[in-house]
């Protein structure tokens, strides 16, 4: 395990095009939302960003009695941020929720 100091994590969302979503869809003008410590944007930085899942995890196929195949799956990485503080607005447009317009 490395430990890499961070500086800044950015942070963006795929559009339904496949490509970043920009805008009203998007975290920002230009689609990407830096996490910094800059107060005014409502950040305070990030402590850790844990990233798992880099490689499937081989599977043993056995058969009368002996070990016939090995399976490869592919990999399915994931990020875990760990952050002081974030842009309110930002962090809930990337859990995907949104506001409704009936109060209450």
């Amino acid at each position: 395990m490395a430990n890499i100091g961070l500086t800044r994590l950015y942070v963006w969302k795929w559009g339904t095009n496949g490509k970043v979503a920009m805008t009203d869809d998007g975290l920002s003008a230009d689609g990407v939302w830096v996490l910094d410590t800059t107060r005014e944007n409502g950040n305070l930085g990030a402590k850790t960003a844990n990233i798992t899942g880099l490689s499937g995890t081989p599977t043993k196929i056995t058969g009368n009695n002996e070990v016939v195949d090995v399976t490869n799956p592919p990999s399915a990485p994931s990020v875990a941020i760990d952050a002081n503080a974030m842009n309110f607005v930002v962090k809930q447009k990337i859990l995907g929720r949104q506001e409704l317009s009936a109060k209450g």
